[in-house]
């Protein structure tokens, strides 16, 4: 049997997509309330959790608000500021600090991406 946990967090910020074609209204500036899914696997039969939910706030909140209220494509490491980007750069500033085996971002009420890590670690 396998259990894990899931968590959301929101953050708002401003992007606007510079892959798109010209005329495409995601060219232009515009804003999203994000919503950032963190699944956490590592089962402890002892304590009963995947982990304590407090900590994964501590450690999401970290990453999740250095974004919040910020105009995203001036984040060097973004490069695109799409929702598939952003979940694979949240998951890379997750992994290693707690035991993550998916990140999903979704952009206000559209669409969403997530990215799955292929070797999930548990540091604990």
């Amino acid at each position: 049997m396998k259990t894990t946990c899931r968590k959301s967090y929101t953050f708002s910020a401003a992007h606007w997509v510079p892959a798109v074609p010209d005329g495409h209204k995601c060219r232009n500036m515009h804003g999203h309330t994000f919503r950032v899914t963190v699944e956490v696997g590592g089962y402890n039969e002892d304590s009963g959790m995947c982990i304590e939910f407090g900590i994964l706030d501590g450690i999401v909140g970290e990453v999740i608000g250095k974004l919040d209220h910020t105009t995203l494509n001036n984040n060097k490491a973004l490069d695109v500021p799409t929702a598939e980007v952003l979940s694979r750069y949240i998951l890379g500033r997750l992994t290693g600090s707690i035991p993550v085996l998916s990140v999903t971002v979704r952009e206000g009420e559209g669409g969403e991406a997530t990215t799955r890590n292929e070797a999930p670690h548990d540091p604990r």
